[in-house]
C-alpha cells in the first residue's frame, strides 16, 4: 500500500502545477509541498520494491517487467526531484514554478504513469510481491 502514496502525491501535485499555469496562483505552494512528500515517500516505496526484486526468483517475464518499472519510477522520482529543487530559493520555495518545472513535473507523470502499468502488471499478472493468506491447499 505505500506505494500508492508517491503516485497520488506526484499525480496531484501535477494537477496543481496545471492549475497554476492555468492562472490560479494559489496552488503553487501545494504543489511544491506534494512532489517532495512523494520524493521523501518513494524513496521508502523504492526500498520496498528492491525487496520485492530480491524475492522475485528467475520468471524472466517478470524481471524483464520489473526493470522497465524501476527504470521509469527511478527516472520520474528523479524528475520530480529536480522539479522540486527548481522551485526553491535558498531552502524555501519561490513564488511561483517556473515553466520549466511545470514541464518537468508533467514528464514525470507521464514516466511514472507508465511505470505504475508496469508495477500493477507485476503485481496482477505475475504475483510479486502478493502474500495469500488462509489459502486452502485442499482447494487447489
Amino acid at each position: 500500500m505505500l506505494v500508492h502514496f508517491p503516485i497520488a502525491l506526484w499525480t496531484l501535485g501535477t494537477c496543481f502545477d496545471i492549475a497554476v499555469l492555468a492562472g490560479w496562483p494559489e496552488f503553487w505552494q501545494p504543489a511544491g509541498q506534494l512532489i517532495l512528500i512523494g520524493v521523501a515517500i518513494g524513496v521508502i516505496s523504492a526500498g520496498a520494491g528492491a525487496v520485492d526484486f530480491v524475492a522475485m526468483g528467475d520468471d524472466e517475464a517478470a524481471l524483464d517487467m520489473a526493470t522497465k518499472h524501476m527504470m521509469l519510477m527511478g527516472t520520474a522520482w528523479s524528475i520530480y526531484l529536480v522539479a522540486y529543487l527548481l522551485r526553491l530559493d535558498g531552502t524555501s520555495l519561490t513564488a511561483e514554478p517556473s515553466l520549466i518545472a511545470a514541464l518537468l513535473s508533467l514528464t514525470g507523470f507521464l514516466c511514472m504513469a507508465i511505470g505504475a502499468h508496469y508495477g500493477g502488471a507485476l503485481i496482477y499478472a505475475h504475483g510479486v510481491g502478493v502474500v495469500l493468506k488462509n489459502k486452502d491447499p485442499r482447494k487447489s
